[in-house]
């Protein structure tokens, strides 16, 4: 028993140590993206706010907004996580994980390690931009629970990525999943602060369970929790340990069917 404990956990270090030797790799990616990426989004909120005009005087939505918007750069680069499955199908690299008794989700920490210095790099660049373009108090209002929230939502999409990576190979169609999710799961996460949508729409969202995993960063952050936030702890506890049991489960499954069919592949 303590002997199994003790080789899982070198895998998660060194899968830890694999992460950080891909973002030395890959600097340059890392650079352009951190780079990009905040004004695309930048871009984005720009186009809501055009015909939003009245909301340039609302600092309480706009700095919803901005801590949204630092979410929704969060969720893109974990969702590209889940997608460099397709690489390492292609370099024939998912048969020795799965015969090593390694998880996907062990294997996907060290890509995660790219997306929390992709995050923590270029996130502070877009809530940098969004201060000082709307001259708004940049400010944490429970930093404890931030933390605290910041690190569930972590874990969140660290399984979640799991679960989009076998659906990439399972499916076989990693960009169209990839397209979809990009947009579909901030949308319905509370990205987008949800007071900017008609009672109707933001009362589909509240029933996303996105939503109590991104919202709760957001409340934090800003100090307004729509509900009391022991409660919101307790929900987005649950989503986590939901995404891992989905997650091993999908990847129970998809092993048998790798080894029905006696291939690991994308095509």
């Amino acid at each position: 028993m303590a002997g199994n404990i003790y080789k899982k956990i070198n895998k998660i270090f060194a899968e830890i140590g694999r992460g950080f030797a891909l973002w030395k790799s890959y600097k340059i990616f890392i650079i352009s993206d951190f780079i990009s990426t905040p004004f695309w989004i930048y871009f984005f909120i720009l186009a809501i706010l055009i015909y939003a005009q009245h909301l340039l005087n609302d600092k309480f939505i706009l700095t919803n907004l901005m801590w949204g918007l630092f979410m929704f750069f969060f969720i893109s680069s974990f969702l590209w996580m889940g997608n460099s499955i397709v690489l390492v199908v292609q370099q024939g690299i998912l048969e020795n994980i799965i015969l090593t008794n390694t998880k996907i989700s062990t294997h996907l920490l060290g890509r995660s390690v790219v997306s929390a210095i992709d995050v923590a790099t270029g996130g502070i660049i877009l809530i940098l931009m969004a201060y000082y373009t709307f001259n708004l108090t940049l400010y944490i209002a429970d930093l404890l629970f931030f933390a605290i929230f910041l690190i569930l939502a972590f874990l969140f999409f660290l399984f979640f990525s799991t679960i989009y990576s076998i659906l990439i190979v399972a499916s076989r169609s990693p960009w169209i999943i990839t397209n979809i999710l990009q947009f579909i799961i901030p949308f319905f996460s509370g990205a987008i602060p949800i007071q900017m949508f008609k009672a109707e729409i933001a009362n589909v969202i509240i029933y996303s369970p996105f939503f109590y995993v991104v919202g709760p960063v957001v409340a934090a952050a800003t100090g307004y929790y729509i509900m009391d936030k022991y409660l919101l702890l307790i929900l987005a506890s649950i989503m986590v340990l939901i995404a891992f049991l989905i997650s091993t489960y999908l990847e129970k499954l998809l092993i048998k069917k790798a080894l029905k069919e006696g291939k690991m592949s994308l095509f």
